[in-house]
């Protein structure tokens, strides 16, 4: 039985079951046709340290027939993005394939069906199939020396022969951090191997050392004959604390019905038999009662989550035909409450169910309002205790900094190639490729407009204590508009007469979800506003944005009065004294240096000072307005993410 998996009721030990399996391995070392067996992969490592995967690559499988493509790394949640026929599916169907059958100690895979041999044109070889494994780790040294301790058993030269292996490029990448070992199906036995053809140039560059590997083989594995054997049995040594996941397929095509099923089956989870399944975790046996009931319960939190219903509970009739949803003190079958909450209630009860599985969930998004779907993930991400590889063609999820974003596309001369988009223009071209336009999703989800550099320095602090979760450049962008550009711009739908309309800029058309702050630049507190920023207080208003206009001179008036003397000073050592002017006097006073000369400098670095003033600044603090108008934005700022 894999790790993971069962039924309720049955007795599954997970990663416990394991590790129990590989100690016991741990000695079976067998040599057989020149390749040590697979079960050697899977066992403790002699600090027992183990590690779960952190990528994977495929090689001559299906739509994969170029260079190896990685799909690295392999975080918490990854999403695969790509429009049709671009090869999403054929990552799904090699992790079911090739990394399931080696979960809980797996030892063999099977061969290649006809029809996942990549079909080229006459003439054109067929690459062979492989695929290659990622274990991170930061120094390649220290894993090496977790593994053997070789440091106290070897000599200078053959502990320098195995520094140089275990650092050569074609095992360890230093941009990914990570060591890759690449696998062949081994004919005789069903097992995978460390692919020779991979191993070339690390044979050509150790040329020579002959003796010092068969030292190292020899002490640290048993040793065996010629260098290329000998390399071998050290990388198979260090990739033992591999843990591969148990796979789950949830297709796109799921329905909650009963199918006369006893029992779902929860590795390939299209919904059949699922009412058995909640009714089962519902109503547990005596010796699973704690554990199944935690999970129905963490279900049920969710289901009130999507539904936004504090009552709302999942509720299976006696026949185990349908799942009902108890909510406002009626209980309705869950078919009457929409697709989109079914389909919810169907994913998160499979992922409540596994832990530690690599979950692949075909096209999420498929009856889900994307609201909906955001709150999937976060439940997922949050409640649950599995990685999530989920194909999409759309991007309601590519905004989540937590999720890495896989590019993925094909042509005919090369395949399906894969990259990872880390950065913002990597994600945009993502959403190209899937047809959407800029006008469609690029927005930023909130603009915040302010005057200036150290208005933005101020605001994005304030945002973060209010609440960590909100990220520039992800949840709301900060625009500068320039103090005395202010009068060019609009926030109204639509301004009259015509002809006064190419005189300004509609901000309505850049983002809907706005807000600006403006410096009132009043001397005392009975001044009366400019007629600008009277009119764009009014258009924001009407237009459903949010005006704030700083409660004292400018927004460094927020500061309070020790705070910044103390961080102009730091910044401008020559300026001797800065004395408060209170809440509506200039507070740059001090600093500058007046027309006749005298201390102080002549332009203040403001960007620098606010730096320094916020750098130890656990609140907001209490000045003026000041925790009001962050607290609005803030609220603001969630609504438009959906939070």
């Amino acid at each position: 039985m894999q790790a993971g998996g069962g039924w309720p009721g049955s007795k599954r030990h997970g990663h416990l079951w394991l590790k129990l399996t590989v100690l016991i391995a741990s000695d079976a070392y067998m040599y057989h046709n020149g390749h040590t067996e697979w079960s050697n992969l899977c066992v403790s490592s002699e600090s027992g340290n183990m590690s779960e995967i952190s990528g994977f690559e495929i090689k001559g499988f299906r739509s994969f027939y170029s260079e190896p493509q990685r799909v690295f790394p392999l975080n918490k949640m990854t999403v695969v993005a790509g429009p049709n026929n671009s090869g999403k599916s054929n990552i799904f169907r090699f992790a079911e394939m090739f990394l399931s059958p080696l979960s809980g100690g797996g030892n063999s895979i099977s061969d290649l069906g006809a029809l996942d041999v990549p079909i080229l044109p006459e003439g054109v070889e067929v690459p062979p199939f492989g695929f290659g494994i990622a274990l991170q780790s930061d120094n390649p040294l220290d894993h090496l020396e977790a593994i053997f301790q070789y440091r106290s058993r070897l000599g200078s030269a053959t502990k320098d022969a195995l520094e140089s292996l275990v650092r050569h490029p074609a095992l360890y990448s230093e941009e990914d951090k990570a060591f890759w070992f690449r696998y062949e199906r081994s004919v005789s036995s069903g097992t995978p191997v460390i692919s020779r053809n991979s191993l070339q140039s690390v044979f050509a560059d150790m040329a020579g050392r002959d003796q010092l590997f068969a030292d190292a083989a020899g002490n640290l594995t048993g040793g065996a004959s010629g260098i290329e054997d000998n390399i071998q049995r050290i990388l198979e040594r260090l990739a033992q604390p591999l843990i591969y996941p148990q796979v789950v397929m949830i297709p796109a095509f799921r329905e909650i019905v009963s199918d006369g099923l006893p029992e779902p089956n929860l590795n390939r989870l299209d919904g059949r038999g699922l009412p058995g399944f909640l009714h089962a975790l519902h109503s547990p046996s005596a010796e699973r009662y704690r554990e199944d009931s935690r999970k129905f319960q963490r279900i049920n939190i969710f289901l009130r989550k999507v539904m936004e219903e504090e009552d709302a509970e999942i509720a299976i009739p006696y026949n185990s035909t349908t799942v009902h949803v108890s909510v406002g003190g009626r209980v309705l079958p869950i078919e009457s409450l929409g697709a989109g909450v079914s389909q919810v209630v169907m994913l998160a009860a499979a992922a409540t169910w596994h832990s530690g599985a690599l979950v692949c969930i075909e096209e999420p998004e498929v009856h889900l309002h994307p609201i909906l779907l955001r709150k999937l993930a976060r439940y997922l991400m949050d409640e649950t205790e599995n990685k999530y590889l989920l194909s999409t063609h759309s991007t309601s999820l590519m905004d989540n900094p937590q999720v890495t974003v896989i590019d993925i596309s094909h042509t005919y001369e090369k395949g399906t190639e894969i990259r990872t988009a880390v950065t913002e223009h990597n994600r945009a071209r993502i959403s190209r490729s899937l047809g959407y336009r800029a006008s469609d999703i690029l927005q930023s989800n909130f603009v915040i407009w302010v005057e200036g550099p150290s208005d933005r320095v101020y605001i994005n602090h304030w945002i973060h204590l209010t609440d960590p979760s909100l990220i520039e450049g992800i949840h709301y962008s900060v625009m500068f508009y320039g103090g005395k550009l202010l009068s060019h711009l609009s926030g109204a739908e639509w301004l009259a007469p015509r002809g006064t309309v190419e005189d300004f800029i509609l901000l309505l058309k850049i983002n809907r979800n706005m807000a600006i702050v403006i410096d009132s630049d009043l001397k005392s507190e009975g001044g009366e506003l400019r007629e600008t920023k009277v009119r764009i207080l009014d258009e924001f208003s009407g237009s459903g944005g949010f005006s704030w206009v700083t409660g004292g001179r400018e927004i460094e008036n927020y500061v309070p009065a020790d705070v910044f003397r103390s961080a102009a000073q730091e910044v401008h050592p020559s300026v001797s004294a800065v004395k408060s002017k209170g809440e509506f006097g200039d507070m740059f006073a001090g600093v500058k240096r007046k027309r006749s000369g005298g201390p102080g400098v002549v332009t203040p670095d403001k960007v620098e000072i606010a730096r320094v003033a916020v750098r130890d600044s656990t609140a907001v603090w209490d000045v003026l307005d000041l925790n009001e108008r962050v607290s609005i934005l803030v609220e603001l700022i969630r609504n438009a993410n959906h939070i």
